[in-house]
């Protein structure tokens, strides 16, 4: 028998302030030269996912390359 717990979503816009998340943003347009700022914005939110999914996850799991980079 499989048990599902549901749990609230998690905004990953709450899980940082803004100043450190605006310090991310220009960290990695200056290194992606190419990258817009809303790029920058929704890369640090999946990297923010990604970090809350880690914890829940009971496996192992991994960024795609892209995310990693954040």
């Amino acid at each position: 028998m499989t048990v599902v717990q549901e749990r609230p979503a998690t905004d990953a816009r709450t899980l940082i302030d803004p100043e450190l998340r605006a310090t991310l943003a220009a960290d990695v347009c200056a290194k992606f030269e190419d990258m817009s700022e809303e790029q920058a914005q929704r890369g640090i939110g999946q990297m923010l996912a990604f970090l809350a999914a880690g914890v829940r996850s009971p496996a192992p799991l991994s960024p795609s390359p892209l995310v990693d980079d954040f």
